[in-house]
């Protein structure tokens, strides 16, 4: 998975939906993920036609949190 593809946002109705995109680990965050995540917010943050975010995961789960193992890598 590329690390555009760890993050997806649509906007509908002024309402940002971004999701993370891991669910085989439970959208847990690794160096990509919140990289792809400053990304988005940054591109989504003066846009006129957002005027709230909505965060959620792809999957059973929203985020496991830390993927420690990636950090732990490097």
């Amino acid at each position: 998975m590329s690390e555009m593809d760890t993050v997806a946002f649509t906007v509908e109705n002024r309402i940002a939906w971004v999701k993370f995109n891991r669910p085989e680990k439970r959208n847990c965050m690794n160096p990509a993920l919140n990289r792809r995540m400053l990304d988005v917010l940054d591109e989504l943050e003066f846009r006129d036609d957002v005027g709230v975010l909505v965060l959620t995961g792809e999957g059973t789960s929203w985020s496991a949190g830390m993927d420690l193992k990636a950090f732990a890598a490097g």
